[in-house]
């Protein structure tokens, strides 16, 4: 289902983003494509929450109470007398994230109404109505907020172990909001109605998402919650969760704080270039994902049960398809895109060879990084904050001290010094470190082999 929600987002891409770039002004496509960037930047917070609530669900799914979440590091710890679910430590979750995931929506809110709406006014200006560009962000604003805190009834359903469920269920969603924005389009429809068809049907996931919830035998057996256990498991939740989001917000999110940046500085035609390029490396990020993540609260109960063997096993398999995914994608992407744009006549420009490139060693090693930082993270020893901030901070310094000479490169290239610099490196150690692997014995068969599959692509395609 994992792989059916992702192949429907991308056909969906597929089908949606060539009658935006044919049908929109192309001071509109600009607007659509910040108010995808400046969602995604809403959305990465949750990146952080929903993957240690799932995770600490998991572990009270293999039977962990509230004091085995204190001490679930403790490689010495006694394994939980029972393997079925502990409902009090998992009903202490809910109510911690219901608390949480408010703050988090109030929070993204108003972070949007000031300073997202702040950085579209010079975009929105140069759009075909500035009425109703503000009105489309209006409906972006709200509806994203009510998605993100939504979002904590899908990490409660997938801490269950209701991924498939989840998934398509929001595979469904994503696939009526793709057509029915489409059909907008292609009845003349503008950005207004395209952003309002599209974000309604998108909201209605979570709808759907509580009433998944009400059916679960999670919701049926309700065991009796303390206060002293609900302030236990914010002891540990929080300070994890808080943790995760700030890391995802200093690497994920400054890769898409910079095409908001660059949307003020840049000429329309090469903002919309460079937009482009974020949103399909992107998509094909999120696609390469669904092998390694869909098994990350499977990790978490195995690491609950004490079984690393098993955990390692499912980690390779799925590394070695995500990197499978994420090449094929990004090679065809590359050979590809120009011919397929000029079919449909689009008024956006393919990113050059040199800039597609730059993007993809750089999220390849993205991938790298992510995947073992997940796979360390399952310890429940959260280090995304010291991994990406320091990231961020490389990052930062290298696009202000590039851009001057490299223009818009200089974004790429601090990615990929951010990433193949520090991050990859870091979490790849402690990943290693943590479960006794030895970089070349595992990697000879994993990563390796598709990062020489990659160079060899890169090469061809900026001689071709």
């Amino acid at each position: 289902m994992t792989w059916g929600n992702l192949l429907v987002r991308a056909l969906g891409l597929a089908l949606l983003l060539p009658l935006v770039l044919t049908q929109l002004p192309e001071g509109d496509i600009v607007v659509w494509y910040l108010f995808s960037s400046l969602m995604m930047l809403q959305m990465l917070i949750d990146m952080g929450f929903m993957p240690t609530f799932a995770r600490l669900i998991a572990y009270c799914m293999g039977g962990a109470s509230v004091t085995d979440l204190q001490n679930i590091r403790d490689k010495n710890r006694v394994k939980p007398d029972r393997d079925e679910p502990n409902w009090t430590a998992i009903h202490c979750l809910e109510r911690v994230m219901l608390r949480i995931y408010s703050r988090i929506a109030v929070a993204a809110f108003l972070v949007g109404a000031t300073i997202g709406s702040w950085a579209l006014i010079g975009p929105i200006e140069a759009a075909s109505s500035s009425t109703d560009s503000w009105l489309a962000w209006a409906v972006v604003l709200s509806t994203s907020c009510w998605i993100l805190f939504g979002n904590h009834f899908s990490a409660y359903l997938m801490g269950l172990n209701e991924i498939a469920m989840v998934q398509r269920w929001q595979m469904v969603t994503a696939f009526s909001a793709t057509v029915l924005a489409s059909i907008i389009l292609m009845m003349g429809g503008g950005l207004l109605s395209l952003v309002a068809v599209y974000q309604l049907v998108l909201a209605m996931n979570v709808v759907i998402n509580i009433y998944l919830k009400r059916k679960t035998k999670a919701n049926i057996i309700r065991d009796t919650v303390t206060p002293d256990d609900i302030q236990a498991v914010w002891s540990v939740a929080w300070p994890v969760a808080w943790r995760s989001g700030i890391g995802v917000l200093m690497s994920a999110g400054l890769v898409q704080l910079s095409g908001v940046i660059y949307a003020q500085l840049g000429e329309v035609k090469a903002v919309t270039s460079y937009l482009l390029g974020l949103q399909l490396i992107r998509a094909i990020t999120t696609f390469s994902q669904a092998p390694f993540y869909s098994k990350i609260p499977v990790f978490s109960a195995l690491f609950a049960a004490h079984r690393p063997g098993e955990i390692i096993q499912l980690a390779r398999n799925g590394m070695r398809l995500a990197y499978a995914v994420f090449t094929i994608a990004f090679i065809v992407t590359g050979y590809f895109s120009d011919s397929v744009l000029a079919l449909i006549n689009s008024k956006v420009e393919f990113p050059d060879p040199l800039m597609w490139s730059l993007l993809g060693i750089g999220f390849f090693f993205e991938r790298y990084g992510a995947m073992h930082i997940q796979l360390y993270t399952i310890t429940n020893h959260v280090i995304w904050h010291i991994a990406n901030g320091m990231t961020g901070v490389i990052m930062i310094v290298l696009s202000l001290v590039l851009y001057p000479l490299l223009d818009v490169y200089a974004f790429p290239v601090a990615f990929l010094g951010g990433y193949l610099g520090f991050y990859s490196g870091f979490s790849a150690w402690h990943s290693c470190r943590e479960f006794g692997l030895s970089f070349f014995s595992f990697e000879k068969s994993v990563m390796l082999p598709w990062l020489a599959v990659m160079i060899t692509g890169v090469i061809l395609l900026n001689h071709a």
